[in-house]
């Protein structure tokens, strides 16, 4: 969920610091108000964070059900897992109410001493892991080479610039580009771990999971011999 979803109204807080500046000017009469209003007040914070966090919830498990009624689909505590031919894949859903779905759809593509992530310049840098949580990272600068190849419009970082170029060849790129004229913001980025592949896709295109598999299929498919 966003940090967004955590924010205090400034209404609130401005109304906090009335109840304290109530309880300093008129003294120990003004306790009980000044409580009773705080309380009532946090009380509503809470309410309101707790209906955002439901209806968002909710969303995100209908989605995942929809996923997982596609054929072979199992959906475990890692996700959704399924075949898409004879290749894996793994697909982890999120959704923040206000916010677009997202889908990161990874697969193994080989166990490398190498990471890279490729990213649109408009959005902040995915994480390289499948399921998207922050974790340890390997020490990436920027690939220069990859970022002209694919026009000035995306971040490129690898552990290995050799290596990525031997990885991300010209069908990588176009795909990249082809993608992200099709698609626009909604393809949010490529990223390799040094085990898996992951595709990150937003927007109503999560809620299509066919068209999303496809979609998958157009940049995981280079990688595999």
């Amino acid at each position: 969920m966003s940090d967004d979803a955590y924010k205090v109204p400034l209404w609130v807080i401005g109304a906090l610091v009335g109840a304290f500046a109530a309880l300093v000017s008129l003294g120990p009469q003004s306790i009980a108000p000044a409580l009773t209003v705080g309380v009532a007040l946090l009380a509503g914070v809470a309410w309101r964070w707790w209906r955002r966090h439901r209806a968002a919830n909710s969303v995100l498990n209908a989605l995942y059900r929809h996923w997982a009624s596609l054929p072979g689909a199992a959906q475990g505590n890692q996700g959704v897992v399924l075949y898409h031919g004879a290749q894996p894949l793994r697909i982890v859903l999120s959704h923040t109410k206000g916010a677009p779905m997202k889908a990161r759809i990874s697969t193994p593509i080989g166990a490398l001493p190498v990471a890279f992530r490729i990213w649109p310049i408009a959005e902040p840098p995915p994480e390289l892991t499948p399921d998207g949580r922050r974790g340890s990272l390997p020490p990436l600068e920027r690939h220069a080479i990859i970022e002209s190849w694919l026009a000035g419009r995306f971040h490129a970082e690898s552990n290995d610039d050799e290596r990525v170029r031997s990885l991300v060849d010209q069908h990588v790129i176009a795909a990249i580009l082809t993608l992200s004229d099709t698609l626009g913001p909604d393809f949010q980025g490529l990223v390799y771990d040094g085990q898996s592949l992951t595709i990150a896709l937003s927007g109503t295109l999560v809620a299509d999971p066919e068209r999303a598999l496809q979609i998958a299929r157009v940049l995981w498919r280079p990688f595999i011999p």
